[in-house]
């Protein structure tokens, strides 16, 4: 597997992405998010899936899991 370190922009969107997934995941874990608006859940987890496709096409990422399934 050829390493691929992101640069300083792609480093910053990508925490900036994570954090934002882990608050999301935080948020639509917690007993009280069943409580909320059906429609701001969905939101939510609509937000949460479109971060999670778009970490999955950054390429060091795919690298990562093609290995991963290779074993």
């Amino acid at each position: 597997m050829e390493k691929s370190l992101p640069n300083d922009k792609e480093l910053e969107v990508l925490t900036l992405f994570y954090n934002r997934f882990y608050d999301l995941y935080e948020e639509i874990t917690n007993d009280n998010f069943f409580k909320e608006n059906a429609q701001l859940r969905f939101f939510k987890l609509r937000e949460a899936f479109s971060i999670y496709k778009e970490l999955l096409s950054y390429e060091p990422i795919k690298s990562y899991l093609e290995w991963m399934k290779r074993g």
